[in-house]
């Protein structure tokens, strides 16, 4: 582990091997559970698998944030080497971003409480890392303190910014029961549903809805997600996900560890 940016309160060091990346498991998910702002792309299955499967020919430069013994700051990159104008170009990346993946809201975990001070010691370690031509973050939470603080340091080194906002995540909290979702939609819309279950219904009697939460058959619910997703999207003439080897490998693993950790539906 390699000092990056001593402070007087906070002092950043930096991890270049996948096999300390995997070690921080158990740390990284405590910081991970209490952070203000964290998303399933920020917490370390995501980071951790995403570079077992697409960090071959990148460097890892996995930035962590202390204050004494305390971990307070996570911010994982990795330096890509890319061809612009023709010309060789080492792109610094968040983990997790890259390949055939499209991550949203990335950027550092930050501990509650601490965001701004831990944010500012991780964007300083981030200008003063050697071995990169051109910072690329992107898909940052606009809410994080760290995406203000970078913006901020690359503007007193004098470097040329620029930045826009990309799609957000949308989510809905549901109440407990399908009755109760229903009950909560407008009349209009609750009989555009309840017509649309009849149809299928009457397509296909045997239909049913169900969770599938078992390990041991995850593997076959994955296959059969995969062949849905190519199904609909070929039909439509696009291109698809689950195209690649690594890709469907990752997101296996992605699925059967969050499935774990109780996180999928």
């Amino acid at each position: 582990m390699t000092q990056v940016a001593p402070d007087d309160t906070i002092h950043v060091c930096m991890i270049e091997s996948g096999d300390a990346l995997a070690d921080l498991g158990e740390r990284w998910e405590r910081l991970h559970a209490d952070a203000r702002l964290a998303s399933v792309f920020s917490g370390f299955d995501w980071q951790h698998l995403w570079w077992r499967n697409y960090g071959r020919g990148r460097q890892l430069r996995l930035l962590l944030a202390f204050d004494g013994e305390a971990l307070v700051g996570i911010l994982p990159l990795h330096v890509e080497r890319v061809r612009m104008l023709c010309w060789p170009v080492r792109q610094l990346r968040f983990v997790g971003t890259g390949g055939d993946t499209s991550p949203d809201d990335l950027g550092p975990v930050l501990m509650r409480g601490r965001e701004s001070e831990v944010a500012q010691a991780l964007a300083k370690a981030v200008m003063e890392l050697a071995g990169w031509d051109v910072l690329a973050l992107t898909d940052m939470n606009p809410a994080c303190a760290f995406t203000t603080a970078i913006e901020a340091v690359a503007r007193r080194s004098r470097l040329a910014c620029r930045s826009g906002c990309s799609e957000r995540i949308a989510f809905m909290r549901l109440p407990t029961s399908w009755d109760d979702w229903l009950a909560s939609l407008h009349r209009d819309r609750r009989y555009r549903v309840r017509n649309i279950r009849k149809k299928l219904v009457a397509a296909h009697p045997d239909a049913r809805f169900f969770v599938w939460n078992d390990a041991t058959t995850l593997d076959a619910g994955i296959d059969r997600l995969m062949y849905l997703h190519r199904k609909r999207w070929r039909a439509s003439g696009e291109s698809h996900g689950f195209s690649s080897s690594e890709y469907v490998a990752f997101h296996r693993a992605v699925m059967a560890a969050c499935l774990a950790r109780d996180r999928l539906r």
